[in-house]
């Protein structure tokens, strides 16, 4: 299951603001079983995150390490999962780039985490969310992307759930987005799992057309 268009190509610049750098849960309101590592340094004008973890029944959520990248650039490379991101990266290039990555400090506030799943600690995908610019506005975008062999077990809806929570309760943000292809229905299936509602069909900025999934925060701030 591969979800939007977010991972840059050789000689773009990775910009924390900018969301071109890729893509049986939780019911609203359920925070994940344990959250730990979400540290940050708090600035008069900025949150430095230091490191993210989230724990659901099955899942691991944390920050990009070293020994993600050789799963992560399979799962970037392959044809099947980048279907609906542009098409496959390559491989050498993804290598330098999580690499880098992986080295960066302090860690973006919004970013995709590496998902392991728990009985095997292998990485079966990414999740998170990214500041993007919308008809003029800023929105924060879910995104998800796992691999073939997670696929129809539901691990994206649970990641994304726990997201979800991750971004209202933590980042207090009171509205997220997911951009979807129409002809991608698992992803939607999965953003109206989460608790997304159809909003409106946007063109992007490459003439392509998505759909627009919203949900607002309706925890009290």
């Amino acid at each position: 299951m591969a979800r939007s268009d977010h991972i840059l190509r050789p000689g773009q610049q990775r910009n924390h603001t900018d969301p071109a750098f890729f893509a049986n849960g939780l019911k609203v309101g359920e925070r994940p079983l344990a959250r730990r590592g979400n540290h940050r340094r708090e600035h008069r004008d900025r949150i430095e995150v230091v490191g993210m973890y989230l724990m659901t029944p099955r899942l691991i959520i944390r920050t990009l390490e070293l020994k993600d990248v050789e799963p992560l650039c399979r799962m970037w490379s392959d044809p099947n999962m980048t279907q609906f991101m542009g098409g496959p990266r390559e491989y050498d290039w993804l290598v330098k780039t999580f690499t880098e990555i992986a080295h960066e400090e302090p860690q973006p506030v919004y970013d995709l985490w590496s998902v392991l799943e728990q009985t095997s600690m292998d990485i079966i995908g990414q999740c998170g969310i990214y500041e993007k610019e919308i008809d003029g506005a800023l929105e924060h975008e879910l995104i998800y992307l796992f691999a073939k062999s997670a696929w129809g077990h539901g691990y994206a809806t649970e990641a994304a759930c726990a997201v979800r929570e991750y971004a209202f309760c933590e980042l207090a943000l009171m509205r997220i987005i997911s951009l979807i292809k129409s002809e991608n229905l698992p992803s939607i299936h999965v953003a109206e799992k989460t608790g997304f509602h159809f909003e409106k069909e946007i063109i992007r900025s490459d003439d392509s057309i998505k759909q627009l999934f919203a949900m607002t925060n309706s925890k009290p701030s």
